[in-house]
Parts: structure tokens; C-alpha cells; sequence
């Protein structure tokens, strides 16, 4: 029996509108890159990471330990000992392994955490995870005075931060930063890709050009991520950059969310993405964040002083609110950027892509190529030139009279809750309606293609996502540069051509229909 994977592929629109005020904090220190730190910072930084991998080794459920720490980002349930005392089970998480304790009389049931993907609670949660992981570090040992299992006393980690690394330029290691690369380092992971980076060589996900044009250029659901309240839905970044780094740069542990925090350069990868996230916030404001009253789950050690206005929140344990972590000096840091680290400015890019004569994208349809794929020529969500499934929909150009402030539109992408967890490639198209579909053409991609997308779905309490949760591409701009042209009314032909797995394309066709895309 022919099954869908798709339900329905849907034209929609929404806007988004939410403001909070600033809280200020004195004690503020500085994350700064880690090819930067003088030797006794990185040694600091290094000493706090062993001591919490030793914590682990003498006790998996301290919650102070890096294995706990790593379970917060993708361990929804585990079985823990009612004294919290190690038991000799093998360490991992019983969500994911499936193995029960011997007698769970003795045991309850906790929940460590899970990371938020997939919608726009992504930068939120990590940075909260963040809050509570780098206030751990620095009472790790702030006096300087314990011996690691290393041999090393010290020195002290009062003031440690966070270091990030900043993966849009020229690594100072072979693949990594060089402190990465010491086989002696706390620092070092066995298990992640090491093979070296050819000098002038990149790839296209970690483009400098891409992640600035993202973070001068793009709202705040474009770039970071729709609603969990309309269901959720990658934003740009994470599914562009952030996924292709975890899966195909770094991989090993970080190629997959239940081991990626157990690699210690997790936590400088993603406190550079924490940096991008502040660098957004600066440039468009907080006004626009969607879901600030939304409770982060994640559970943490007692004892950690909670950020300003922190509210814990009802039912699993919580790190606060999305809106309690807005302002980092609140928080305590504060990141230092030199010159070396500063992303192109909005001017440079408008320079760059010869768009001096108009602020924005060029307009859709008439323009030889759109903006996006400019940025993304050659490069990861390069249009799919052979797409195994492909469905078309009529998109009726609306006029602009009945365009509202803040309008948006996009193109979403329903599965059946019934159907696996999969991952695909979607590319949206929008063209006339006597054009052919040619996506082997370069010429038709270049001037039809609106945007790229990526699906990575889970169910139930796995992967990130509490229900299935749908794929959402903005097409806004292309619309609106539709309506610009004058093409309203007319009716155009919308596309998807979706890229899966071959072992996967027996699930068959799917059933499509759209919504009015004004209501």
C-alpha cells in the first residue's frame, strides 16, 4: 500500500511581534576566540574541563560532570540512583540505550534535558545550557587548589569563559584550533573527523559571506526559526550552517545530538553560534523574538546563582525562560571581537553583491540570479538537479492591496506523524505558468529558484521535537518582489523538488494541496 510521507504542502502567512526590557550585571567577564587566550587562560579553561570529566568518571550522575552536562543537551529520561551515588551501570543514557536499572525500586526517573532544534527555541536554549555549563566551570575549581587526575594543580577558574571558536575562518590547527589538536589536552576528542584542511580551501556552509549576509539580512524566523506554536520549523542558520558543521565537519560524537556535548569542542563551537546570536540581537533588536515566555527544560545543579529574573517553570525541570537570556552582561560575559572575527557589515555585502542600487535582494523573477543563491553558488543547498519527488501547486500572485504590514509567507511541508524519521533537501520553486520545470537548467534555477530548505524530522520524546514537526521555507521576499514587478494576479506555479535517501522513495508520492495564501 502506497504511503505518504507528505500530507499537504501549505501557503501561509504570520507575523511576529514581543518586546522585554534590559537587566544590567557588574561582574561582567569576557568570552574571547581560544586561538586568543594566553597560555595560563587556556590552561585555566582546560583544568575546569578535566575536573568535570573526573566528576563524571567518579559519579555519571553528578550533575557537575561533563557526562550530565552532555545529557542536558539530548538525554530526555534516565534512570538515576535515589541517593544520586554511582551504581557501576554503563555509562549513557537510558532514553537512548533502553536498558533499565536491576531493580528500579531503587531508581527514579530524571530528566536531564533536550536541545531545541528545529524551531525557533535553537539559540534561546543553548544559550541558557551555556549560562548554567560556564558558571559550573568557574566553581569548578576557583581557588586554584585541586590536582586534576591529569597531575595538574590549578590554576584557578574564578574567571574562566567559555572561549569560542570561530569556524568562518582559516583554522590555526590542521582542521580545529591547535588547542584542540593536543593529543594531551582535556581539550582533544578521539572521535571527530581530523583529516587536514588544503590551504585556500573551505567549505561553503561556514562561508563568512553566508553567516554575515544571515545576520544583517535576515528576520528573526528566517534566520533562527518558527514557533514550536505553529509547529516549529528550522530557521537558515542551523539548518545552512549550524546541522553541515555537527554532520560533515566535525562529525564522530558531533555528527549525531545524543553524543555531540561529550566532544569538549562542542562547547567552543557553539559559543561561537551564541555569538552570532548576540551579533543578530544587535543588529535587529529583541522585539522580534517569538516565544520569549517559553520554559527552556534542562536539569541543572543546585547551588548555580540564576540569572536575573529568572522564574523556574512548572512541571519538568527548567532553565527559565527564553527571555530571561537576553542580555549577556546580565548574564556575566560579554564576548570581545577583533578585527579578525568581525562579520562583513551591510554596507560591504551590499558592495559585494552589486547591490548598490538597491538595499535588498533584486527583484524575483527578473533578476538573473536572486540573492540567496549568490551567497550559496556551488555550495550546500545547491539546487538538486535531479530531484526524486516533485510536486507543483498553483500560487496566485496577491495584489498589493491586500498585502498587510509585516506580511510573510511560506511554504510548508506537513508529514504523516505514522511515517520514519527522515531528512531531506527541499528547493522552492516560483515561475510562470508556460515556463517548463527545468532544474538541470541553470539559467531556470538562477532566475526561479526561491529559496532552499532542509527537513530533519523526529516523533515522540526523540530528537529534539515533542510532535512531528513540519518544514517551513520563507518565501516572503520572492513574493513581495513578485508583487513589486506588478505580476499580481496572476497565477504562477509553485514547486518543491525534494531530495531523499533512494532507499527511501518507495514511501511514494506525496498528496498535496495548498491553502489561500491570504485569508
Amino acid at each position: 500500500m502506497t504511503r505518504s510521507i507528505w500530507r499537504q504542502l501549505a501557503v501561509c502567512a504570520l507575523a511576529f511581534f514581543v518586546t522585554i526590557g534590559p537587566v544590567l550585571a557588574q561582574n561582567v567577564l569576557k568570552r574571547r576566540n581560544i586561538d586568543d587566550l594566553s597560555p595560563q587562560e587556556l590552561s585555566a579553561y582546560e583544568h575546569a574541563i578535566q575536573i568535570l570529566k573526573d566528576r563524571s568518571a567518579k559519579n555519571q550522575y553528578d550533575k557537575s560532570g561533563l557526562l550530565w552536562q552532555a545529557w542536558i543537551h539530548n538525554c530526555p529520561s534516565t534512570w538515576v540512583p535515589k541517593d544520586g551515588k554511582e551504581d557501576n551501570r554503563p555509562p549513557g543514557c537510558s532514553f537512548w540505550t533502553k536498558v533499565p536499572p536491576p531493580d528500579q525500586t531503587n531508581y527514579v526517573l530524571a530528566r536531564p534535558g533536550m536541545c531545541e532544534h528545529g524551531k525557533d527555541l535553537f539559540l534561546p536554549w543553548h544559550r541558557a545550557e551555556f549560562y548554567f555549563f560556564e558558571k559550573i566551570i568557574q566553581g569548578a575549581d576557583p581557588d586554584g587548589m585541586i590536582t586534576d587526575s591529569r597531575g595538574q594543580t590549578g590554576p584557578s577558574t574564578r574567571n574562566v569563559t567559555v572561549p569560542y571558536w570561530n569556524w568562518t575562518r582559516a583554522p590555526s590547527g590542521a582542521r580545529y584550533p591547535v588547542a584542540f589538536e593536543n593529543p594531551n589536552s582535556p581539550l582533544f576528542h578521539k572521535n571527530r573527523s581530523s583529516d587536514r584542511i588544503a590551504p585556500g580551501n573551505s567549505y561553503p556552509f561556514s562561508s563568512l559571506y553566508l553567516i554575515s549576509y544571515m545576520v544583517q539580512f535576515q528576520d528573526w524566523p528566517t534566520f533562527a526559526g518558527f514557533p514550536m506554536a505553529k509547529n516549529g520549523g528550522y530557521g537558515t542558520f542551523e539548518a545552512a550552517s549550524h546541522n553541515f558543521m555537527h554532520a560533515i565537519y566535525m562529525g564522530g560524537d558531533m555528527a549525531n545530538p545524543r553524543t555531540a556535548a561529550l566532544d569538549p569542542g562542542f562547547f567552543s563551537f557553539h559559543a561561537y553560534i551564541d555569538l552570532l546570536y548576540e551579533q543578530w540581537l544587535q543588529v535587529h533588536g529583541k522585539d522580534s523574538v517569538t516565544s520569549q515566555d517559553f520554559f527552556l527544560r534542562g536539569d541543572q545543579p543546585e547551588g548555580i546563582v540564576k540569572p536575573p529574573g529568572f522564574t523556574s517553570g512548572a512541571g519538568r525541570p527548567s532553565m527559565g525562560q527564553v527571555k530571561t537570556y537576553f542580555d549577556t552582561k546580565a548574564l556575566g560575559y560579554e564576548y570581545e571581537v577583533t578585527a579578525k572575527d568581525e562579520l562583513l557589515s551591510r554596507a560591504a555585502l551590499v558592495k559585494i553583491l552589486g547591490l548598490e542600487d538597491q538595499q535588498d535582494a533584486p527583484t524575483f523573477g527578473t533578476a538573473t540570479r536572486n540573492l540567496f543563491s549568490r551567497l550559496l553558488d556551488g555550495a550546500a543547498f545547491d539546487a538538486n538537479t535531479e530531484p526524486a519527488i516533485v510536486q507543483t501547486i498553483d500560487f496566485t500572485i496577491p495584489s498589493a492591496a491586500m498585502m498587510g504590514n509585516n506580511q510573510q509567507f511560506f511554504a510548508k511541508f506537513d508529514r504523516n506523524p505514522n511515517e520514519p524519521d527522515l531528512s531531506y533537501q527541499i528547493d522552492v520553486y516560483l515561475y510562470p505558468k508556460l515556463a517548463p520545470f527545468d532544474p538541470a537548467s541553470q539559467p531556470f534555477r538562477r532566475k526561479y529558484r526561491a529559496a532552499p530548505g532542509e527537513a530533519h524530522w523526529g516523533t515522540g520524546e526523540v530528537h529534539h521535537h515533542d510532535t512531528p514537526t513540519p518544514m517551513q521555507v520563507d518565501i516572503t521576499t520572492p513574493v513581495l518582489d513578485l508583487v513589486k514587478g506588478g505580476r499580481n494576479g496572476e497565477v504562477w506555479n509553485l514547486t518543491v523538488a525534494i531530495s531523499v535517501l533512494p532507499s527511501l522513495t518507495t514511501f511514494g508520492q506525496p498528496s498535496v494541496k495548498a491553502d489561500p495564501p491570504l485569508r
